[in-house]
């Protein structure tokens, strides 16, 4: 039978990017942080003072401090960069031992782990695979061979093609025998993410952070890992949500409905399913017993098709971005949502009260547009479509019942509020889609600009606005005004578009860093 394991819970990794010198760490190991992993492969020879004394010398200190080190010279073949030899690579793992590492960590199969395993250093012995996953049945072997010589822990990283590999990797680790080692596992990759996040909960001793760039693909931040997902605090049987979309990873969801659920004390957690197509997503609805859904691009229409009630919303604009999922006995219900019509219309109503008549001009003619067209036409607002491809642009303008006209039929005074439904003004650089010139108004009929773009912050489409005198609304007040609706049907609490606002705020800041 392996020793315990003396690491439990969240891991921030220590790589490039810090000089030998800096103790910024030591201090700041943080409410929640299990410990550190050193990657001694990646400190060496990065030209920052980092030698094998230093790394001896560093470990001491984090020991001391109260951390428990996980030390790691992980091999080329094997997504690392020491470029030394085995003995080299042991005689690095022995000072790390004799300087108070809790665990090494070692791969299956090489020289150094099964000197290691001989020596009964306190080692995990570990398998990635970066170009693959491995099947259950593949899981289960590797898994059994790995255990056969007693590590401390056993770790399986594949790379996950589906959301369902994340779903695999989870069920591996819930299958641990008892009396064996400790299992480590998730997948890597955008698919893996969910694994990452959920780890801990089905089992496994740790999960990775990062205090800076990802070392891996999929790895997120050590304070997005505590303070917004709450790995630590998530059960097997805690109520899962979450977003899926194409680029649900970029999204700000998380960052809002996490701290709410926090703030009211609820054991529940809302992840990001990234996926290809959405049949990834519909996959992994029962094995997560996931409740409730946020849906954005390019899933709505999916969504819409896949509920088996729809509001009449979502029957308006053929699109969902709400599933909630019940359950009783053996049956489940999906019931579609579209808080996307509270997005725009809260927002326009604190400046523009009543929206009888108010001519509309919605930049677009995707799924956002239509959507956006939809909740206007129910304010009695009278929106106009524009587009940039005629052959594309004109049937949904008169699928919608609604003028539709080129993008260069624009002209100031011809609408009082703009909304821009396309992505253009998502990445950096990118110019508006309209000329400035269209927001000329003046002080007692100030044009409106509403952005739905909500990252980043300011697009060149608000910032014409602005200079022009016209008023502004921005993407995120469009991302929160949705967002506490979806939280209501996802919880039955109330929520207020401050407290979202905040939690936006504080998102941003982690993202960027701040």
């Amino acid at each position: 039978m392996s020793a315990p394991f003396p690491i439990q819970g969240v891991v921030g990794i220590l790589a490039e990017g810090c000089p030998a010198g800096d103790r910024k760490l030591e201090p700041a190991l943080g409410p929640g942080l299990a410990g550190i992993e050193m990657r001694a492969d990646l400190l060496l020879g990065q030209g920052r003072g980092w030698t094998p004394d230093a790394l001896s010398s560093r470990l001491r200190r984090l020991k001391a401090s109260g951390a428990p080190v996980l030390f790691t010279v992980r091999l080329p073949s094997h997504g690392g960069s020491f470029q030394g030899s085995e003995p080299e690579r042991l005689r690095l793992y022995r000072l790390a031992i004799e300087a108070g590492a809790a665990a090494v960590d070692a791969e299956w199969g090489t020289e150094a782990a099964r000197v290691l395993a001989r020596e009964q250093a306190p080692l995990i012995v570990s398998a990635h695979f970066f170009d693959r996953m491995l099947s259950p049945a593949e899981l289960d072997g590797l898994g059994e061979r790995m255990a056969a010589g007693s590590p401390l822990a056993i770790k399986i990283v594949p790379t996950a093609q589906r959301l369902m590999d994340s779903v695999h990797m989870l069920r591996w680790l819930e299958k641990a025998p008892p009396q064996g080692p400790r299992r480590i596992g998730f997948a890597m990759g955008d698919r893996g993410v969910l694994s990452r996040l959920l780890a801990l909960a089905w089992g496994s001793a740790i999960t990775y952070g990062t205090f800076g760039a990802p070392v891996a693909a999929g790895q997120l931040r050590v304070e997005e890992l505590l303070e917004v997902y709450r790995v630590k605090e998530l059960k097997r049987s805690s109520r899962l949500f979450g977003v899926a979309g194409g680029r649900a990873l970029l999204s700000y969801s998380p960052y809002l409905h996490n701290p709410a659920f926090r703030r009211r004390g609820l054991d529940a957690g809302y992840l990001p399913l990234q996926a290809g197509a959405f049949s990834e997503v519909v996959e992994v609805l029962e094995p997560l017993q996931i409740e409730g859904l946020s849906v954005t691009i390019p899933f709505k229409e999916a969504a819409f098709r896949l509920a088996a009630r729809a509001d009449a919303r979502s029957r308006a604009c053929g699109a969902s971005n709400t599933l909630i999922i019940q359950r009783a006995s053996d049956e489940r219900t999906i019931h579609g949502h579209n808080t996307d019509f509270d997005g725009i219309l809260l927002p326009l109503r604190r400046r523009l009260p009543d929206l009888r008549g108010v001519s509309v001009g919605v930049i677009g003619n995707g799924g956002a547009a239509r959507g956006a067209v939809r909740a206007l036409i129910e304010a009695g607002a009278s929106p106009t479509l524009y587009f940039r491809n005629i052959e594309r642009g004109r049937p949904v303008a008169e699928a919608l019942g609604i003028p539709g006209h080129l993008i260069g039929d624009i002209r100031a005074g011809n609408h009082r509020v703009f909304i821009n439904a396309t992505p253009v003004g998502s990445q950096a650089g990118d110019p508006s889609p309209v000329p400035k010139e269209i927001f000329q108004g003046s002080a007692a009929n100030p044009r409106l600009a509403f952005e739905m773009v909500y990252e980043p912050a300011e697009t060149r489409f608000l910032l014409d606005a602005r200079e022009m005198g016209a008023e502004e609304i921005s993407g995120r007040e469009m991302l929160v005004a949705q967002g506490v609706a979806q939280f209501q049907l996802f919880t039955g609490a109330t929520a207020t578009e401050e407290e979202f606002s905040d939690h936006y705020r504080r998102g941003h800041a982690l993202r960027h860093g701040g």
